[in-house]
């Protein structure tokens, strides 16, 4: 199970501090985003174990590309299949931002699954 975690953009505001941005907020960010990945993950684990799914986790803060991220997690810890969600991004939008689960279907030297985003 990975977990992959944006690293919140860099804060800026009116307050500069001595590292030239508002750190406090953003360190406070980053930490509130990992508090919600683990709960997240927790979820997930007593799911898996309620069905008598093996599995493992992984967490990893994502810095650059989400895509390139979760296709190298998955050499480095020899993953069977890769299953993951989408989130349901029109065609313009995903032609202009690009798609994350569209990534990792060309890139991914596994299996990979897409969950479709429930429809609202």
């Amino acid at each position: 199970m990975f977990n992959l975690p944006h690293r919140p953009h860099t804060p800026f505001s009116s307050f500069i501090d001595r590292y030239g941005f508002a750190f406090e907020k953003w360190q406070q960010q980053v930490e509130d985003e990992h508090a919600k990945a683990k709960d997240m993950i927790k979820q997930y684990e007593k799911l898996c174990q309620s069905k008598q799914i093996t599995h493992y986790t992984v967490m990893e803060t994502v810095s650059e590309s989400t895509g390139e991220t979760i296709c190298q997690a998955s050499r480095d810890h020899d993953v069977d299949h890769i299953v993951m969600g989408s989130r349901g991004l029109g065609v313009l939008r995903r032609t202009f931002l690009g798609s994350v689960s569209d990534y990792v279907i060309h890139h991914a030297d596994k299996p990979v699954s897409i969950v479709p985003n429930k429809k609202k």
